[in-house]
C-alpha cells in the first residue's frame, strides 16, 4: 500500500490498534483461531489502515469490520480462505466471467463486470465466483483511491436461467455475511439485461440484504439503467459503449496478477 497518513490518521490508527488489543484482553473466550488472526492484525498497520480508511476513519466501525472479518475467515466460511489462490479463480478470470473495466469514472470509482453468459454451474458455483471476486477486491484495497472512491458492480443477466435462481435466497445470505467482513464501499450494483424470472426474484431477495445495498441496486430488462448510470466513455462496444473491447476491459493477465496479489 502506498499512503502517507496525516497526523489525524496516525492518531486514529493508534486508537484502532488500542481498541483491538483491549478487545483481545477482555474477550478471552474468543475462538483460538480468531484470536491468533486478531493478534496478527493488531501489529499490522497496513491492514489496520485499510479498514480505518475504508470506514472513513471511524474507529468503532473499523473495529467491528475487523472482528467480523476474522469470524468470516475462521468460523463462518473458512473453506474460502485457502492459503493459495484456488484454481477456480483463474477459471473465472480466463473465461471472462469476472473482468474489470480499464478506466474509472469521473468520481474515480472502480468497475467490476460479471458476465453471466460465461457462467457454467458445472464448473463454478455462485459462492466460488463471489470468492474469486473477493481476491480481486482484497488486493484493490491496497489502493487508497479504491478505499476512498469505492466500487460499482455490473452484472449482465443474459445468462441467468431458472435453474440458477433456485438457491437465490441462500446466495443472498452468503453475500451479505461474506461481504460484511470487508470495508470496500459498494457504490452501486447495476443488474442489466435481467430476465423476467430474475426481476421477479429480486422482490424475494431484497428482504435478505441491507437497506443500504437495496438503495444502491438497480435492475432493468435492458441496458437503460446501465447507460443512465455509467458513462459510455468507459464502456466497451459490447455494452453499448464507445470503446473497443481491448481498450475498455483490463487485460486478463493484469487482472490475474491483481487477483494473485502480484
Amino acid at each position: 500500500m502506498v499512503f502517507s497518513p496525516t497526523a489525524e490518521e496516525h492518531k486514529k490508527l493508534q486508537q484502532l490498534k488500542t481498541a483491538l488489543q483491549e478487545h483481545l484482553l477482555t474477550n478471552r473466550s474468543t475462538n483460538p483461531k480468531i484470536r491468533d488472526e486478531l493478534k496478527k492484525i493488531a501489529v499490522n498497520p497496513d491492514f489496520l489502515f485499510k479498514y480505518l480508511r475504508g470506514r472513513k476513519l471511524n474507529v468503532n466501525r473499523a473495529l467491528e469490520n475487523i472482528l467480523y472479518y476474522a469470524e468470516v475467515k475462521w468460523v463462518i466460511y473458512p473453506e474460502y480462505f485457502s492459503p493459495q489462490v484456488p484454481d477456480y479463480v483463474r477459471y473465472a478470470i480466463e473465461c471472462k466471467l469476472l473482468s474489470m473495466l480499464s478506466k474509472k469514472d469521473e468520481l474515480g470509482r472502480t468497475y467490476i463486470y460479471v458476465d453471466s453468459t460465461k457462467y457454467d454451474d458445472s464448473q463454478i458455483s455462485a459462492e466460488k465466483c463471489a470468492n474469486g471476486f473477493r481476491y480481486i477486491v482484497e488486493n484493490l484495497m491496497d489502493s487508497p483511491d479504491f478505499l476512498d472512491n469505492g466500487l460499482i458492480v455490473l452484472l449482465s443477466g443474459k445468462g441467468i436461467q431458472m435453474k440458477h435462481c433456485k438457491n437465490a435466497s441462500n446466495e443472498a445470505k452468503f453475500y451479505m455475511k461474506f461481504w460484511r467482513g470487508f470495508p470496500g464501499k459498494l457504490k452501486a450494483f447495476i443488474y442489466f439485461d435481467a430476465p423476467f424470472v430474475a426481476r421477479a426474484l429480486s422482490s424475494i431477495v431484497k428482504p435478505l440484504i441491507t437497506s443500504k445495498v437495496v438503495d444502491r441496486a438497480y435492475t432493468s430488462s435492458g441496458m437503460g439503467d446501465l447507460h443512465k448510470r455509467v458513462s459510455l466513455d468507459i464502456l466497451p462496444a459490447s455494452l453499448g459503449g464507445k470503446l473497443g473491447e481491448e481498450e475498455a476491459i483490463l487485460p486478463t493477465d493484469k487482472l490475474m496478477a491483481l487477483a494473485y496479489g502480484k
